[in-house]
């Protein structure tokens, strides 16, 4: 079941331009991460020159580095989407458009212990589908 789509955008701070230096700095979560990978392989790609400037699994360690304007950030949307000070950058910009992310909830087709089912029932309670 699709609990939540949410669009994944580029992020920079509306004070600097982050996006205009070559190669582009980027803030980004760890290797292995989802968004990582979608923002090297768009912009690589895309031929844009590239380099990880801030690496962190702290979205909020993330967000700073944008927000002080040395990197352009990664990020799902509903992340940024009220902070007034950073702005999402798109093909306008030379920036690609990135894929959306997604949130499933699946449950195994056997019987569940009593706790896996609670909790189940807990986060569709919580977690109600996206529309």
């Amino acid at each position: 079941m699709l609990l939540r789509k949410d669009p994944v955008v580029w992020a920079v701070s509306r004070k600097a331009a982050p996006h205009l230096k070559q190669p582009v700095p980027l803030a980004l979560l760890p290797q292995g991460s989802l968004l990582r990978r979608w923002a090297e392989e768009t912009l690589t790609a895309a031929g844009k020159r590239w380099v990880v400037v801030q690496e962190s699994s702290s979205v909020e360690v993330l967000r700073a580095s944008v927000l002080a304007g040395l990197a352009v950030g990664v990020f799902q949307e509903a992340t940024i989407s009220e902070a007034a000070e950073i702005r999402s950058l798109g093909p306008e910009d030379g920036f690609p458009a990135l894929p959306s992310s997604e949130m499933w909830l699946e449950r195994a087709d056997r019987e569940l212990p009593r706790a896996a089912k609670c909790l189940y029932e807990f986060l569709l309670e919580q977690l109600p589908p996206w529309e």
